[in-house]
């Protein structure tokens, strides 16, 4: 792992502009969307770790990644196959 300042620096704006990005996203999607994609940042914060900082995965942070993927698509899914839902998650 790597501890120099320029790679916490990068970390961190990283983390900033995933933030500021699903901020002002959420006008444009709507809530219940936005709920949904939160979900999902955890795993590219993990992703922006192993490519910027050179981090490495676990074969047990790559497992719980996949499945909050898969809950995720799973999510969608279902609200996609019910109707009478809300547009924002059609």
């Amino acid at each position: 792992m790597r501890t120099d300042k320029s790679g916490k620096s990068r970390a961190i704006a990283a983390a900033v502009m995933l933030a500021l990005a699903s901020m002002a996203g959420l006008p444009r999607v709507g809530a219940a969307r936005a709920a949904l994609v939160s979900t999902v940042e955890p795993v590219i914060t993990v992703l922006l770790a192993v490519v910027i900082l050179g981090e490495r995965l676990s074969a047990v942070q790559v497992v719980g990644g996949v499945l909050v993927l898969l809950a995720v698509i799973l999510v969608q899914a279902a609200h996609m196959w019910k109707s009478g839902l809300p547009n924002a998650l059609k």
